[in-house]
């Protein structure tokens, strides 16, 4: 008997009958593959096991295509597997943004700058690189403007991370070796820290955690200089070439883009002279340096 063939019989079996049931209830993606557990753990589907596989197959699909929507800062299709007319009449053609808006309505951008104070004129870089994106209004927090009374570093830490619409790694070797823990005991304590909070990060939610955390390379740093978990070669990376507001234009296209800035699916953006058709300047891929 074929699956389809199978699938037309559930609803003249008991279990089948039952599995429908949860499916029907189901809201979302997530619920579905809950009530299909819970029937599949009760031992009531050993005669249509290929059609529950394949409707497993369909719900974990329409969780991935949800979590790609919500990714790219489209809204979830309350039907499993199939968009919601209702927001979209052809989802294909909605607007998707080269990169998600994070901005909280009411506030500017948030950034974190995650850095090693280690050498000095590398931190005297960064501090300079938090100043300049103050100028064009976003919200940059660093450790030195809240250095001016005693605190709880790793509270601190937390709240900046959590409440950061991005966190910018600036890269450094000195960053790179005490992020891979590579360091010794009691040595540079606070980029550690905050490393495992970005690696906590990547870990439970790859796709967002790329989207928050970005690599940025400041003048006299390289690729080799970025963690390995950031992805060095594989992920993008903001290179700024001088501490200026040219310098800098690129990551705040990324950061503060204009509002209703946005592409369609399939459609290609201009080219502004990136790494790759269509993607800012200064802005560096996998591909950039050894083509497609």
């Amino acid at each position: 008997m074929t699956i389809a063939a199978e699938a037309d019989e559930l609803p003249r079996r008991p279990a089948g009958r039952r599995l429908l049931g949860s499916l029907r209830a189901a809201h979302d993606a997530e619920t579905g593959l809950a009530a299909v557990t819970a029937v599949s753990r009760a031992g009531g589907i050993h005669a249509v096991r290929p059609a529950v596989r394949t409707l497993l197959d369909t719900l974990r699909a329409a969780h991935r295509v949800d979590a790609g929507l919500v990714a790219v800062g489209l809204p979830p299709g309350r039907n499993p597997g199939r968009p919601d007319p209702g927001r979209h009449r052809d989802w294909r053609s909605a607007p998707v943004r080269l990169v998600p808006d994070r901005r909280r309505p009411g506030r500017p951008v948030r950034v974190f700058l995650s850095y090693c104070h280690a050498p000095a004129d590398h931190a005297a870089a960064v501090n300079q690189l938090a100043a300049l994106l103050r100028r064009h209004g976003i919200d940059s927090r660093i450790d030195t403007r809240d250095a001016v009374r005693p605190r709880d570093w790793t509270l601190w830490t937390l709240e900046q991370d959590r409440e950061a619409d991005y966190v910018l790694v600036v890269a450094s070797a000195e960053y790179r070796r005490r992020a891979e823990g590579l360091a010794g005991p009691g040595e540079g304590r606070g980029v550690a820290f905050e490393a495992g909070l970005i690696r906590e990060a990547i870990y439970a939610n790859p796709i967002a955690a790329k989207l928050k955390y970005l690599s940025v390379l400041l003048p006299g740093t390289d690729l080799r200089d970025i963690p390995a978990f950031l992805g060095p070669t594989s992920g993008t990376r903001y290179l700024i070439p001088e501490l200026s507001s040219a310098g800098i234009a690129p990551l705040l296209r990324v950061l503060n883009p204009p509002r209703g800035s946005a592409r369609s699916a399939g459609a290609g953006a201009a080219d502004q002279g990136g790494g790759r058709p269509g993607w800012p300047a200064g802005v560096l891929d996998v591909y950039s340096e050894d083509g497609d």
